[in-house]
């Protein structure tokens, strides 16, 4: 054997082997979101910047191929970006927001970098990430299954700490089986397994039911009537989606003013306002600190730093704890219009993917039921900007492809 030979052969050697490491990470992701989501969701962050980072290894070393992504949505997510580092300037905390700004930057690349293990894999090694989703899927149903019945026997929380109910840290587990459902009936329909899938998703509903998880059930419920929507209208029902969500995203200020008018005042000292009520007056807050500044919005992250003393409800409870649970109206109250417009652009890019030629129906219905799914949690539940919640998002987002460009979707 010639020294060039030798050495080709060790450099075929390390390039299998940083492959082969980066699709492990990968399937090591979508084995452990499900379970994870439940008893740690910041775990998420780790999970998706480990196998980003192996993710991004493997693309350098490969001599920096092209990731065959849509380059819309991504221009308008780099946009995005750089308009929160700009308004960073005029925020209440400025260096925080301009490191909140730079650490989901770098959530965002190790997501592209994910994307780019995905869609470098041949078929038998989305075939096996699609086992390993399905497996750590079931995993994640027991969690939450023993999660539920060990607070309901102890009256109290196997993991993390709780106010009033214990049944509250299983909400954001909750929330993640929701909206990972979609890709994990996707997987079984492709198997032949519909009726699985199907009775899966409604033990699902009714289990989300009696976790009281409101923002869970309603990402299923509205899920599933998208991707029900999009497969009997196709394209059309993607437009009318996708107009839906961008004008409620625009209009948010507005609509929550007229049709979530506050309850009447109560006395909070004596009983705490109800998870509702509380929005309402949250609400009510926001879109009175946007009027203050409706053009260029308050600055990246400001949020947390307004002031707000003066509007407590009462002794022992903020009017604006951390952000609004509303992602529209945080987008709208710190980013301003400029942001708001970007933001809904993104979004009508993301349906617009599903309607490109080549797109089945099935995927197209699927992706739009993801999409539909995580908005509507955000218009009531999490801070836009949470580190966890991007990089779920973006681990959603390589599952959909993954299901979706994988053998059997045709």
């Amino acid at each position: 054997m010639t020294d060039n030979q030798h050495m080709n052969e060790k450099s075929a050697r390390l390039t299998n082997l940083i492959n082969g490491v980066s699709e492990k990470l990968v399937m090591v992701l979508f084995f452990l979101i499900s379970p994870v989501a439940i008893a740690a969701p910041k775990g998420i962050v780790p999970l998706l910047a480990i196998a980003g980072v192996s993710g991004m290894i493997s693309w350098l070393h490969n001599g920096r191929p092209t990731v065959r992504l849509p380059r819309l949505p991504m221009l308008l997510l780099v946009l995005t970006m750089l308009w929160a580092l700009i308004s960073s300037l005029w925020a209440i905390d400025t260096t925080g927001a301009a490191i909140l700004t730079a650490r989901l930057t770098v959530l965002c690349v190790c997501g592209l970098a994910l994307m780019h293990t995905l869609t470098k894999s041949d078929d038998k090694v989305r075939r096996r990430l699609e086992y390993f989703f399905l497996t750590g899927y079931g995993l994640g149903a027991v969690v939450l299954l023993t999660g539920y019945f060990y607070a309901r026997m102890t009256n109290t929380s196997l993991w993390s700490s709780f106010a009033n109910d214990p049944l509250t840290t299983l909400n954001n587990g909750a929330t993640m089986m929701a909206l990972l459902y979609f890709p994990f009936a996707v997987i079984l329909w492709k198997r032949n397994f519909l009726r699985i899938a199907i009775a899966a998703g409604v033990l699902l509903l009714g289990g989300l039911y009696f976790l009281s998880s409101e923002a869970a059930v309603l990402s299923l419920i509205a899920g599933t009537a998208v991707c029900i929507l999009v497969i009997v209208m196709g394209r059309t029902g993607i437009f009318i989606v996708a107009g839906v969500i961008c004008a409620t995203f625009i209009a948010a200020p507005t609509l929550s003013e007229v049709f979530l008018a506050p309850s009447p005042a109560g006395n909070y000292e004596v009983a705490p306002p109800t998870s509702t009520e509380h929005r309402k007056l949250i609400w009510q807050f926001v879109n009175g600190r946007i009027s203050e500044k409706p053009v260029w919005g308050w600055g990246m992250d400001s949020s947390r730093e307004i002031p707000k003393e003066a509007f407590r409800i009462s002794s022992n409870l903020e009017v604006l704890p951390l952000h609004p649970h509303n992602s529209a109206l945080q987008v709208r109250l710190e980013l301003g219009w400029p942001g708001t417009i970007l933001v809904a652009a993104l979004i009508a890019s993301l349906f617009w993917v599903l309607c490109l030629p080549g797109l089945s129906v099935i995927p197209s219905a699927v992706g739009a039921a993801v999409i539909s799914s995580y908005m509507t949690t955000g218009y009531i539940s999490y801070g836009v900007w949470q580190n966890w919640w991007v990089a779920a998002a973006w681990a959603i987002a390589g599952l959909t492809w993954l299901v979706s460009n994988s053998k059997g979707t045709e």
